[in-house]
């Protein structure tokens, strides 16, 4: 009877150890601001993104995340030099060359043609100083989604906005070239919120919606274009073009 007291007295013992120890464990981490994270907790809650948009383009082959709230606006210039252009911002600027306050804002310009002969830290180079639009100061080499790119510490946003620019390797031919812009008083916060955006690009398999079509070429005029198999072309007449 008096071991079967010892048992249980070192039984209460070692409960009121434990009790002891986790009580101290979270007066210090009251003291220090500790926060104790499940490992369970997805990674994408952890950083902030869970539960933003998500915008995917099959045809230049990459994808993002961006705040919900945020104003989101794209469009193809056409022409020449034919890219894509995405605005986005955390509301809509008053148009003034200041500044607004508080304002955050992206232009992601995709399909951007480069030489492919040229090696992109050299492309790179060649793209500074060239005035108002184009990247300036320091630039530092790093990553996105595994693809060469480049922080220029300006990006030549033409208002008291400019912030960093980011230039990213999409392929040998093309580049993406990312303007950002803010005034806030807390640039830390500000510069969190535009790697958070770059840290969820990813580059995907482009579809090529003209596969297997056929290529009609005018040599007298200089110009050719794709068409879908089965398609009758016909001259200005109205003549069926033979192939």
């Amino acid at each position: 009877m008096f071991t079967q007291q010892i048992k249980t007295n070192i039984k209460y013992l070692f409960v009121a150890v434990v009790v002891i120890f986790l009580v101290m464990v979270g007066f210090f981490a009251w003291q220090r601001d500790w926060i104790i994270i499940p490992k369970s907790f997805p990674k994408l809650f952890l950083d902030g993104t869970a539960n933003w948009k998500i915008y995917t383009n099959s045809k230049y082959g990459f994808e993002f995340k961006y705040p919900g709230e945020w104003i989101f606006d794209e469009e193809q210039t056409g022409g020449t030099s034919d890219f894509l252009d995405i605005h986005l911002s955390n509301f809509k600027p008053s148009g003034n060359f200041a500044c607004d306050s508080n304002y955050i804002g992206l232009e992601i310009q995709v399909g951007l043609n480069k030489n492919q002969e040229q090696d992109f830290a050299e492309f790179v180079k060649s793209q500074l100083n060239k005035g108002l639009g184009s990247p300036n100061g320091s630039t530092e080499e790093m990553l996105v989604d595994k693809h060469r790119a480049f922080k220029a510490e300006f990006s030549g946003w033409g208002s008291a906005c400019a912030g960093p620019g980011y230039l990213i390797e999409q392929d040998k031919s093309h580049y993406i070239y990312i303007f950002t812009g803010s005034n806030s008083d807390n640039q830390k916060e500000t510069q969190k919120r535009f790697d958070q955006i770059l840290s969820t690009f990813k580059f995907i398999e482009v579809k090529n919606e003209t596969l297997g079509w056929k290529t009609y070429q005018n040599t007298k005029h200089g110009y050719e274009f794709k068409y879908p198999e089965g398609t009758d072309i016909l001259s200005k007449s109205g003549q069926l073009v033979e192939m």
